[in-house]
């Protein structure tokens, strides 16, 4: 959510309403209305069309927008370009003529303001309206848990995101809301699926310490902050989050499940199993635990040199998932390694189900560093080299 304190309308004191073109700032209630139907806004995103709106017409500095939004810590350009590409999307600026972008210098807010008369602007409050999105929210927030505890694909993390983001905007003191947010967008890591990983792990991160400012023995909380610290490569943090989040609620498999992986990452597989019994005996056992369980397993065997126990667990994963594409990555590199021809299989399979990469993006998004973990994941990098992977 980017910083998920409320939004400052302090830009706009004195200027309840105003509206340009199809779109409407409501600074009493702190939105944006576009075609008379609220748009959901990040705050970070909702402080930016905020002070541009102050400086309406001015050419302002990124330096100036990235001081005035983000005075407390150093973030990258990226963090500016996404709540810019973010806020036309939503004022629905496609050619770029209300944010307007002047090469190497900054932004400038193009758009006419007039003052918007209340009554005859003011939206529907029919409970049936919606705000506008690309696609369908999930309905309801438990629905939105369910999508991410089973590992929804892509358009299904990204709707429970939205229900996230709604739930955010209607109670900005649900740490629950914020943590499912914070843990969407890792989801989105985890997969791959994400094009600006950078930008979605700070998201993550300031939703997770939003969380647990609001609600210290928020277990989601914490274990959506831990996984920040674990794709972030620092596994001792990630690994107290993890303990802190089980300590509160003891019944978070998927908790157990990553403290599993920091001992991989860590090189020391052969701890990996006990963190997978953990995480089968703390709760009821659903297709998507055991998928993801069995998984794990395969490559703690491999790490260990047990490629055939490993490819026991990994064809043992896709029975209980088979639209997900890493088991079959792993079993294109066991088949290469061994002279199996199934490797072309697998790994048209993984490509299919995962297309776009290389050799070379697979080991850019290693987090460890550690010399036992990276000797042992080599053989896994020449497997697929062995069945085909470009570089």
């Amino acid at each position: 959510m980017g910083d998920c304190a409320a939004p400052d309308t302090g830009a706009l004191q004195g200027r309840s309403r105003l509206k340009f073109g199809d779109c409407l700032i409501d600074v009493a209630r702190g939105s944006l209305l576009r075609q008379g139907r609220e748009v959901h806004l990040r705050p970070k995103t909702w402080q930016l069309l905020a002070y541009l709106v102050q400086h309406q017409s001015r050419l302002i500095a990124r330096d100036e927008l990235v001081a005035a939004l983000w005075s407390d810590r150093v973030v990258s350009d990226d963090s500016l370009v996404q709540c810019v590409v973010e806020l036309r999307q939503a004022l629905g600026d496609h050619d770029k003529d209300i944010v307007r972008t002047v090469a190497r210098r900054g932004y400038r807010f193009d758009a006419i303001l007039v003052p918007a008369e209340e009554a005859s602007e003011r939206p529907s409050t029919n409970a049936d309206a919606q705000p506008l999105a690309v696609g369908d929210c999930a309905p309801t927030l438990a629905d939105a848990w369910t999508l991410l505890r089973r590992l929804a694909d892509r358009a299904g993390i990204a709707a429970a995101r939205r229900r996230f983001e709604r739930e955010h905007q209607l109670d900005d003191t649900s740490a629950d809301a914020l943590s499912g947010l914070a843990l969407s967008h890792v989801i989105d890591v985890l997969h791959r699926w994400s094009a600006t990983p950078r930008w979605q792990i700070e998201l993550a991160r300031e939703a997770a310490d939003q969380a647990i400012s609001l609600d210290q023995r928020n277990a989601l909380a914490h274990h959506a902050r831990a996984h920040v610290a674990m794709l972030e490569g620092c596994h001792f943090e990630a690994r107290a989050g993890f303990r802190r989040a089980l300590a509160l609620n003891p019944s978070l498999a998927h908790a157990h499940l990553r403290l599993g992986i920091i001992e991989l990452e860590l090189g020391r597989a052969e701890h990996t199993a006990q963190h997978i019994r953990a995480a089968l005996g703390c709760t009821t056992r659903t297709p998507a635990l055991e998928g993801q369980c069995a998984f794990v397993a395969g490559m703690a065997a491999f790490h260990m040199g047990r490629d055939d126990d490993a490819a026991l667990c990994l064809h043992r994963s896709i029975e209980f998932n088979p639209s997900g594409g890493f088991a079959h990555q792993w079993l294109a590199a066991i088949d290469a390694l061994q002279g199996s021809d199934e490797c072309e299989v697998h790994l048209l399979a993984f490509c299919r189900r995962a297309p776009g990469h290389t050799l070379e993006s697979l080991k850019s998004t290693e987090r460890s560093w550690q010399p036992v973990f990276l000797s042992q994941r080599e053989r896994f990098y020449e497997g697929l080299r062995l069945a085909g992977l470009l570089r």
